[in-house]
């Protein structure tokens, strides 16, 4: 299943050890496109892929922002079978040397 995950985060901008929490149960910032490309979602955007409940996706993004220092955090997940999107940004990756 296909979810995504909106989390704001109170009293600050910073939203770095949000995602690496985030990161460890596999929630990611960014999607891959149909073309093959993958983009970056705004901030606070998140998407997971898995055999999961968007309940049991809430209870990890509630856990992660827990662990980033944001236990009252916002957090709302809505599972989907079509995501689309217009003006992302493509992420550009380096090669390795």
């Amino acid at each position: 299943m296909h979810y995504m995950i909106r989390i704001e985060l109170h009293h600050t901008a910073n939203y770095d050890s949000l995602y690496t929490a985030l990161a460890r149960r596999k929630i990611v910032k960014t999607i891959s496109g149909s073309d093959g490309h993958t983009y970056e979602l705004p901030t606070g955007t998140y998407y997971y892929f898995g055999n999961s409940t968007a309940e049991s996706v809430r209870t990890a993004a509630i856990a992660a922002a827990t662990e980033a220092g944001h236990p009252n955090a916002a957090v709302m997940v809505s599972e989907g079978s079509k995501i689309v999107w217009q003006g992302l940004a493509k992420v550009a990756y380096r090669k390795q040397a």
